[in-house]
């Protein structure tokens, strides 16, 4: 993994994406995630959207079976990081591609699904996105209060969003 990172830092993403795709065959699943987004971007391979997901969805349930493996031998602090190092980036991006429809039909229910996941994981762009979904009922109903409660989250963690005042007023508590 470490080799396929190296190359893609320095742009030679073929090499990289040849390394990804050895760290996703052993079921790494930082190597699964980036194996899936090479194939949807097409970075040093031939774009494939459908493979994307099927690689996104592996990530996310190999992440969840290591948290689980490794819940005895971790403290709370711990199980959050690898969640969100690992199994919040697939599920963020699964969303996405259920909002663009990268490789499934676009479906926005199932992407305010898996963004209410990464969400209450504590990914702040995820947060932020599914205030967008909220504040235009976009697969979920609109609710200005729910979207201000996921930007509120997303500024908590540092995100910055021009033109939101309007989620600190205590209307929306």
């Amino acid at each position: 993994l470490a080799v396929a990172i190296f190359y893609h830092d320095k742009n030679i993403l073929d090499v990289a994406t040849y390394y990804f795709s050895v760290a996703a065959a052993r079921g790494h699943p930082v190597g699964l995630f980036m194996y899936a987004m090479s194939m949807r971007h097409g970075w040093g391979c031939h774009k494939n959207e459908e493979q994307a997901v099927r690689l996104l969805q592996k990530a996310a349930e190999t992440a969840v079976k290591d948290m689980n493996i490794d819940r005895a031998h971790l403290d709370t602090g711990t199980l959050k990081q690898v969640a969100t190092t690992e199994l919040t980036l697939a599920i963020f991006e699964l969303a996405m591609s259920f909002n663009q429809g990268w490789g499934v039909p676009k479906c926005k229910t199932t992407a305010a699904y898996y963004l209410t996941i990464a969400a209450q994981l504590g990914d702040a762009d995820a947060q932020q996105e599914l205030g967008e979904f909220y504040l235009r009922g976009d697969g979920v109903k609109r609710d200005k209060k729910m979207a201000a409660k996921w930007f509120r989250e997303a500024e908590k963690q540092g995100a910055r969003m021009v033109s939101m005042q309007w989620i600190w007023k205590p209307k929306y508590d």
